[in-house]
């Protein structure tokens, strides 16, 4: 069962590189770092990434850090209310 198993993934893994017509090492790399990172982020950054179609890791890492700041609001953290200073100095509570 194992080497059964073993043996299938090397095949596919092997249909894969050629597909990508993979040659050196550094495409390797180029092809493999960027879809592990993307399956590691937040879904909806990894579908920005898709859409812009990044396949350069640090490019990729700095638009997924601008749509995150961008989007923070909808990542599920609550904004805290803000106080408002009136002239007299007092706070007037949250608005």
């Amino acid at each position: 069962m194992s080497i059964k198993f073993a043996s299938e993934k090397l095949r596919t893994f092997h249909r894969w590189i050629k597909s990508a017509a993979i040659s050196k090492f550094e495409e390797l790399v180029n092809l493999m770092v960027p879809e592990e990172f993307k399956r590691k982020i937040p879904y909806q950054i990894m579908l920005h990434l898709t859409d812009k179609e990044e396949t350069d890791l640090l490019k990729a890492a700095k638009v997924a850090d601008v749509f995150s700041r961008v989007h923070r609001h909808t990542s599920g953290e609550k904004k805290k209310p803000q106080n408002v200073q009136s002239s007299a100095g007092s706070k007037p509570g949250p608005v």
